[in-house]
């Protein structure tokens, strides 16, 4: 079909979309009339934007239960229950806002040690960091199978981008 443009901001920087769960709406970051990146949503079918948050936020996924929206901060990854409420950090990492994704048990995502990036998974349960692979030369991106099985990351390799696949990792 033919692209067509979701209603959004004018003149302002908006980006980072993703789906809700039910597929009815698409969550953005644009700023807001402070200059902040805030999270929005609009409907799929058209509509006016609806501001998510208050204080920042940048990529937002939502929970597989429905019950939470997760998005990233610059001071890490935080939440809010999807029928409103406050919000509440959840992992008290910096993470570039593509760097990582969400799945039922926990959060993997991009971890700077030293000079070196490593993925690695937080879980919801234990509170503790498991390292799942070194990624050297890592290119911001995760992605998760729908099975939560393998994981998906970009590098870049002397200019020549790949993309990497982690299987069997827990």
């Amino acid at each position: 079909g033919r692209p067509r443009l979701l209603p959004t901001f004018p003149k302002s920087d908006n980006g980072a979309p993703n789906w809700s769960r039910d597929g009815k709406w698409i969550y953005f970051y644009s700023t807001d009339e402070k200059g902040l990146f805030q999270l929005w949503k609009v409907p799929f079918e058209g509509g006016v934007p609806v501001r998510v948050t208050r204080n920042f936020g940048i990529y937002a996924i939502e929970s597989e239960d429905g019950r939470f929206l997760y998005y990233t901060k610059p001071s890490g990854i935080w939440r809010m229950p999807l029928n409103g409420g406050e919000e509440e950090i959840v992992l008290d990492q910096a993470v570039k806002w593509p760097g990582w994704a969400l799945s039922r048990r926990g959060i993997y995502f991009e971890a700077q040690k030293n000079e070196k990036v490593r993925i690695e998974f937080f879980d919801f349960a234990t509170h503790n960091r498991t390292p799942i692979a070194d990624a050297d030369n890592l290119n911001p991106g995760l992605a998760l199978s729908p099975d939560g099985k393998s994981l998906l990351y970009s590098r870049n390799e002397f200019e020549d981008y790949e993309i990497m696949l982690v299987k069997n990792f827990h």
